[in-house]
């Protein structure tokens, strides 16, 4: 399976944290700037 193959690649899973901090960062810098161009 695709899953078993993704737990052998993410053994180090920093890169991963890292990827999903980042994706959250910049998704509440989106947010904010659309709701400060809505306003």
């Amino acid at each position: 399976m695709l899953w078993r193959q993704c737990e052998k690649m993410s053994r180090p899973q920093s890169w991963a944290l890292v990827l999903l901090s980042c994706s959250a960062f910049w998704l509440g810098v989106l947010l904010l700037l659309c709701l400060l161009i809505r306003e």
